[in-house]
């Protein structure tokens, strides 16, 4: 499996809103969402930096920077995986990449670092499967900074071998949990079977509508506060004296 130590801690605190968006927001609101949503609870997240170190100097970075304050978690597949850190702009609860985060990721080219599965509840990792934070990741200026959690009780073996697992949740997991039980917009067996034909004609469409509406909470969830910190290597035990 590798070096599964933890060399960093992360926490994520969430609220819900109580819609998707606050029809009374002010001209000059920093983002589209309520101003204060109801708490959730907090998500601490162990990090393998020995196992993947680009990956979570990046994200620590990110995280000691606040570029996931006041973003969204995008969207909720019960049963499977949450994600949030979807790149775009603030307005819209999405991050936008620091400047001071290098948008270098050498476990990117490393096989090892694609090894990990998603077989057990809390499981974080690099979400790299999103279609437009591919394409776009340059033009945003947001490349590889969006996450996933896999909420359980099963395992998400579609995440396997595309994502790059660089965590785990240590405390908290009932409040990913709980996430997962917000309502979101899931489509109907009819229009799944229509859109299924329409990418088979080659209709972009179809995409658009899987990546941007599929899963998405029908209430906004925020994350309200972050932190980081860096864990102090364990001590190495004294020799045992010998007989």
């Amino acid at each position: 499996e590798g070096d599964l130590t933890i060399t960093h801690r992360v926490f994520l605190d969430v609220g819900v809103c109580p819609s998707a968006t606050n029809m009374n927001r002010t001209l000059g609101a920093k983002n589209i969402f309520c101003t204060d949503p109801k708490p959730i609870g907090r998500i601490e997240i162990g990090l393998y930096g020995n196992l993947v170190p680009n990956t979570v100097e990046r994200f620590v970075q990110a995280v000691e920077l606040g570029a996931f304050s006041a973003t969204v978690v995008n969207k909720v597949f019960k049963g499977q995986y949450l994600l949030a850190g979807k790149p775009g702009t603030r307005k819209y609860g999405e991050v936008e990449m620091p400047e001071q985060v290098s948008r270098s990721n050498q476990d990117l080219v490393s096989s090892k670092a694609f090894k990990l599965r998603h077989s057990r509840p809390g499981t974080v990792s690099l979400f790299l499967q999103d279609d437009k934070s591919a394409l776009k990741a340059e033009r945003l200026n947001v490349a590889n900074l969006q996450f996933a959690i896999t909420t359980g009780p099963g395992p998400a073996p579609e995440l396997d071998g595309e994502n790059i697992v660089f965590g785990r949740v240590t405390s908290g997991l009932g409040t990913v949990q709980e996430i997962a039980t917000i309502p979101t917009f899931q489509p109907n067996e009819n229009l799944q079977a229509f859109n299924r034909v329409a990418s088979l004609l080659g209709d972009s469409r179809a995409n658009e509508t899987r990546q941007n509406l599929w899963g998405k909470p029908r209430q906004a969830i925020l994350i309200t506060a972050t932190g980081a910190e860096k864990l102090a290597p364990e001590p190495e035990a004294p020799p045992q004296p010998q007989p």
